[in-house]
């Protein structure tokens, strides 16, 4: 199986940034893709190439502790709150992406982390910071379960 990684928000707004804080915190594997979406979403239709697993790492306002980790399939993915405005919300940009037939992973989780500050700023909290290698591990865990890669 092969998996692709996809980070969301921006590095711009402090804790916003933690969705790339945890890509480059990952070790490149066999059969996995990186790819930073920034705000976008809807970059995915670039950078998508099939792949049956994918994964999103986004910063949220979930209600959670700040730098808390939860993981969620698609299907069980609250309506959360982006810790700052993309242009849709990820899992309707998923649903409109599956109809055009641009996107159609067999297997989609988002890995979140709860925000504390999302100010202008590049430097995260110190809690969202603490919290990168438990979301490292989250994604390798996946990854592992899925059977992706070196995994």
């Amino acid at each position: 199986m092969r998996a692709l990684i996809a980070a969301l928000g921006s590095s711009f707004m402090r804790d916003d940034g933690v969705g790339r804080a945890v890509l480059e915190a990952l070790p490149s594997l066999n059969q996995v893709t990186k790819a930073d979406l920034e705000t976008d979403v809807f970059r995915l239709m670039n950078v998508y190439k099939g792949e049956e697993l994918l994964i999103f790492i986004d910063a949220c306002r979930c209600g959670f502790s700040p730098g808390a980790v939860a993981v969620f399939e698609e299907s069980h993915v609250p309506r959360y709150r982006s810790a700052t405005a993309h242009a849709l919300d990820p899992v309707e940009a998923i649903n409109l992406m599956r109809l055009s037939g641009s996107v159609r992973p067999q297997k989609t989780y988002f890995v979140l982390i709860e925000a504390k500050d999302v100010e202008a700023g590049t430097e995260l909290s110190a809690e969202v910071s603490d919290a990168i290698p438990l979301a490292v591990h989250e994604v390798l865990r996946l990854l592992g379960e899925c059977h992706v890669g070196d995994h």
